[in-house]
C-alpha cells in the first residue's frame, strides 16, 4: 500500500506565501511591452496598420469560436485557439481603460494565471494522496521553474497557461465526482467536461489530457491500493470519462472544422521557425529525438534561456550515429523504461513518465512537423513531471537522505527564482529580447534579423550601424543562403543605401543589388508565397521603381496586395501611381473595406474623375488638399475637374497657387503656367 499518512495540514499561511512568491518573481514583467508574435495576436493595431478586430471590439461569442487563431493574417494557418483569443479581447476591452495601458493588464493576467496554475499543481498532488508539505514543495518547484519564463513573460504564452489551468481544474473536478450524492457527482462531471472543452479551445496540445486524466485515475487508485485491477478501474470510470473527454473533444473538432473551413488545408511552416518541416522524414525524426532530449535536460537545468531556437541553431541530424541523437535516445529510453517498469508499485513515477512523454510528444516534431522545432514554453505542462518525480523521490528514499534532497531542492528553487527575475527585463520589447538572446544564439536567423533591424533603425544616428547590420546578415547568408527573410533584409539595406546615394550611378547599383536580393528570396526553395510573398514583392516593387521600371514595379505591388489585401502602407504606395480606372476602382474598394478609418479622399477623387463624376471628384480633392496643400499633382487634378465643370476662375486660382509657391520645382511651376493658358483659351 503506497498511501502515506496524512499530516494535519500546512495551514493557509504557507500556501499563501508560496503563491505570493510565485506572483512576486514575475512582477517585473507587468511593465514590459508586446514581444514578437504578441504584436500580431494581442495588439489592437498590428504591424502594417491593420486593426485586429478580434481584440479591438466585441465580435460576439460565436465569432470567437468560428475564427482561426491568426485571423489578422491574410493567409491564416490552421491553428484554432478561440478561448485564448477571447481572453486577449476581454482583457483589452474591459481592463485597458482601467490601467490606461494596452500591455499592463495583459501581462498581469498572465502572471495571475500562472499563480492559479501553481495552486492547481498543489491540489493535484494532494489529490494523489501526497502529504500537504510535499505537495506544497512540488507546487513551488512548478512555480519556480525558469523554463516557464517564455510562457509567462510572453503574452501569447497564455495559451499554454490557460490550457494547463482549465485541464488541471477539469481533472480535479472529475476526481471529486467520485464522492457525494448523485447531484454533486453530475455537477462535478458537467463542470469537468466544460473545463476540458475550454482547455482544448485554449491550445491544441491540451488534447493530451485525454490520455493523462486516466493515468491520474490509475495513479491515485494504485496509491490507495496497488492490487487494484486496471480493467476494473477502467470499467468503473469508462462512461464518466467518455462524457468528460470525448464529448468536449467532438464539440471542439466540430467548431474547429467550421472555423478552418475557409483556410487552405495545406500546412506550411516558415523555414526560419522550423527547418524540420523541410527535412526528410528520417532526418526529422533523428533531429526531433535529439531536441526532445535537449528539452528534458532544459527542464531539469534551465540555465540557458532563449526566445528562439529556429533555423541553424541546431544542426539537422543526418545519421543515427550522431552523438546528440545517441545520448538523447539513451536517456529518453531509460526514463521511459524506468517509469513504466512497475507502475503499481511506483504510481508517482508512472504518472511523471506519462506526463512528460505524453505532453511533449505531440509537440516534439516526431509525429509531424509543428510550427517550431523547439521552444521553452512547450514544456510548461510537461514540467509537472518534475514535481511528481520529486514527490516520488521523497517517498522512496530513506529518511536520512531527505535532508540532502531538501537542500538540493532549496538550491534549485532559489536558482530558478533568480533566473526568472534576471530574465524578466529581457522581455521588455522585441528588440531588447533579440539583442540579448542573439549573444547566446548567434546562429539564430530570426534573432539576427531583429538585431540587424534595430541597428538599421539607429543608422541615422550612427551610419556605421547600417554596415554592422549588413555584416550580421551576410554572415547568416553565408551559413544558409536559401532563407527568404535574410535575402529580404539584405535587399532592404541596399534600398536604404540607394536612397542615400548622391551619385546616380551608385544609386542605380544599389537598386540593382536590392533587386538581386529580393529575387534571391523569391526563388529560394524555402520561399512561401502565402506568408512571405506580399512583403518581398512589395520591396521588389520599390527596387524596380527606383530603376524607372514603372510597369514592372506596379505589377509586383499589385501581386503583393493580392496576397495581403488591405495593407495600409502598400495601398498608399499603390495610389502614388497613375492607375487605369479598373485597377484604381479595385484598390479604392479594397481601401474602404480594410481601412475604413482612413479618409482616402485623393484616390476617391481620382476614381470619381475617371468615372466622369467631376463634382464629387472636386469635393474629395479639396478635402485632401486641406490636409496636404503642397500636393501639386492633386491640385492639377482639381483644376481639371473645376475646368470641366465650367468653373474657369476657380481652376485658374488653383493653378496660381502652384505658380506663386517658390518652394515648388521650376518645372512644376512652368507646367502650371502652361496649364493656366490652356484653361483661359477654353
Amino acid at each position: 500500500m503506497h498511501r502515506t499518512p496524512q499530516q494535519k495540514g500546512i495551514g493557509p499561511g504557507r500556501l499563501t506565501l508560496v503563491l505570493l512568491a510565485c506572483l512576486a518573481v514575475y512582477l517585473p514583467t507587468t511593465t514590459n511591452g508586446f514581444v514578437m508574435d504578441d504584436e500580431y495576436i494581442v495588439k489592437v493595431e498590428v504591424p502594417g496598420g491593420k486593426v485586429n478586430r478580434m481584440v479591438e471590439s466585441w465580435q460576439g461569442l460565436d465569432a470567437y469560436f468560428t475564427t482561426p487563431y491568426w485571423s489578422v493574417a491574410a493567409n491564416p494557418d490552421r491553428l484554432y485557439r478561440p478561448v485564448s483569443v477571447l481572453s486577449y479581447a476581454l482583457v483589452s476591452q474591459q481592463l485597458q481603460s482601467l490601467f490606461s495601458s494596452e500591455t499592463v493588464p495583459q501581462h498581469w493576467v498572465n502572471v495571475l494565471l500562472n499563480v492559479w496554475a501553481v495552486l492547481l499543481v498543489f491540489l493535484l498532488l494532494k489529490a494523489l494522496h501526497l502529504q500537504p508539505g510535499v505537495a506544497l514543495i512540488g507546487a513551488l518547484i512548478f512555480g519556480m521553474n525558469a523554463l516557464h519564463s517564455e510562457a509567462v513573460a510572453n503574452v501569447i504564452g497564455r495559451a499554454e497557461i490557460l490550457a494547463f489551468c482549465f485541464a488541471a481544474a477539469g481533472s480535479l473536478s472529475f476526481l471529486r465526482s467520485g464522492a457525494g450524492d448523485l447531484i454533486s457527482r453530475v455537477g462535478y462531471l458537467l463542470l469537468s467536461a466544460f473545463l476540458m472543452f475550454l482547455a482544448f479551445c485554449s491550445k491544441e496540445s491540451a488534447l493530451a489530457w485525454m490520455g493523462f486524466l486516466p493515468v491520474l485515475i490509475l495513479a491515485r487508485s494504485w496509491r490507495e491500493d496497488p492490487s487494484h485491477d486496471p480493467a476494473r478501474i477502467a470499467r468503473h470510470h469508462l462512461l464518466p470519462l467518455l462524457a468528460v473527454l470525448v464529448v468536449p473533444c467532438l464539440v471542439y473538432f466540430w467548431l474547429r472544422g467550421i472555423a478552418l473551413s475557409s483556410v487552405e488545408p495545406v500546412h506550411s511552416v516558415d523555414y526560419v521557425a522550423n527547418p524540420l518541416f523541410y527535412a526528410t522524414w528520417d532526418q526529422r525524426l533523428l533531429t526531433a529525438v535529439m531536441l526532445w532530449g535537449y528539452g528534458l535536460g532544459k527542464m531539469l537545468i534551465p540555465m540557458h534561456l532563449s526566445s528562439d531556437y529556429g533555423a541553424e541553431v541546431f544542426r539537422t541530424v543526418t545519421s543515427p550515429t550522431h552523438g546528440g541523437f545517441l545520448i538523447a535516445a539513451l536517456v529518453l529510453g531509460a526514463c521511459l523504461i524506468l517509469g513504466l517498469r512497475k507502475p503499481r508499485r511506483q504510481p508517482l513515477l508512472f504518472a511523471a513518465t506519462a506526463c512528460f512523454f505524453g505532453f511533449s510528444f505531440i509537440t516534439s516534431n516526431i509525429p509531424f512537423a509543428t510550427g517550431v522545432n523547439f521552444a521553452e514554453r512547450l514544456y510548461y505542462t510537461p514540467s509537472l513531471a518534475l514535481c511528481l518525480v520529486f514527490a516520488w523521490g521523497w517517498e522512496s528514499i530513506a529518511p536520512r537522505w531527505r535532508r540532502v534532497l531538501s537542500w538540493g531542492t532549496v538550491l534549485w528553487i532559489t536558482f530558478g527564482a533568480l533566473r526568472i527575475w534576471n530574465r524578466n527585463p529581457d522581455w521588455k520589447d522585441t528588440v531588447t529580447l533579440a539583442m540579448h538572446d542573439v549573444e547566446g544564439e548567434p546562429h539564430s536567423i530570426r534573432l539576427a534579423m531583429i538585431t540587424a533591424q534595430r541597428l538599421g533603425q539607429e543608422a541615422s544616428a550612427d551610419p556605421k550601424n547600417l554596415e554592422k547590420a549588413r555584416e550580421i546578415l551576410l554572415a547568416i547568408n553565408e551559413i544558409q543562403p536559401e532563407v527568404p527573410r535574410v535575402s529580404q533584409a539584405l535587399g532592404a539595406i541596399a534600398l536604404r543605401q540607394a536612397k542615400k546615394a548622391r551619385r546616380p550611378g551608385l544609386r542605380q547599383q544599389y537598386f540593382l543589388l536590392a533587386e538581386k536580393y529580393f529575387m534571391q528570396g523569391i526563388s529560394s526553395i524555402y520561399f512561401n508565397p502565402r506568408t512571405q510573398g506580399a512583403e518581398l514583392r512589395s520591396d521588389l516593387s520599390e527596387a524596380l521603381k527606383g530603376q524607372g521600371r514603372i510597369s514592372e514595379a506596379l505589377e509586383q505591388l499589385d501581386r503583393s496586395l493580392d496576397l495581403s489585401p488591405g495593407n495600409l502602407q502598400r495601398l498608399k504606395e499603390m495610389f502614388d501611381y497613375k492607375l487605369p480606372e479598373t485597377i484604381l476602382r479595385k484598390y479604392v474598394n479594397q481601401a474602404l473595406q480594410y481601412q475604413p478609418r482612413e479618409p482616402w479622399d485623393r484616390p476617391k477623387g481620382l476614381l470619381a474623375k475617371a468615372e466622369g463624376r467631376y463634382a464629387d471628384a472636386a469635393g474629395f480633392l479639396k478635402g485632401y488638399l486641406q490636409r496636404d496643400p503642397r500636393d501639386w499633382e492633386t491640385r492639377f487634378d482639381l483644376s481639371d475637374c473645376l475646368s470641366v465643370l465650367g468653373q474657369k476662375e476657380a481652376a485658374i486660382a488653383e493653378l496660381k497657387r502652384i505658380t506663386d509657391d517658390p518652394r515648388m520645382p521650376a518645372e512644376v511651376r512652368a507646367r502650371a503656367r502652361a496649364k493656366t493658358e490652356e484653361v483661359r483659351r477654353q
